[in-house]
């Protein structure tokens, strides 16, 4: 597993781009699980997903880049589903 080999120099910050992308239900949730057992072991996991529901599931933070430049930024008790779709296509009134 790649993420076995990035563990293996004991880094302090892991940055995964979109990693349960085309795995099934069952690899993602011991994803899931391994990537919550290295947060709460002080390792800080940076992921970028295509998938709304890892954000509301699993992120304390999600900041939302376009254009190169932070769109929005939320901590995970003020994540919902509407708030994040919005920011994702520029609608600042539903985003707020």
């Amino acid at each position: 597993m790649i993420i076995a080999r990035s563990l293996s120099s004991d880094p302090e910050v892991l940055l995964l781009n979109d990693p349960t992308r085309g795995i099934d239900i069952g690899a993602k949730r011991d994803l899931y699980a391994l990537l919550a057992k290295l947060a709460e072991g002080g390792l800080a996991v940076v992921m970028l997903s295509t998938e709304v529901d890892e954000h509301l599931e699993l992120m304390d933070r999600v900041v939302v880049f376009r254009d190169d430049e932070i769109a929005a930024e939320f901590p995970h008790a003020e994540l919902t589903r509407e708030r994040l779709v919005a920011s994702f296509f520029g609608a600042a009134e539903l985003a707020s």
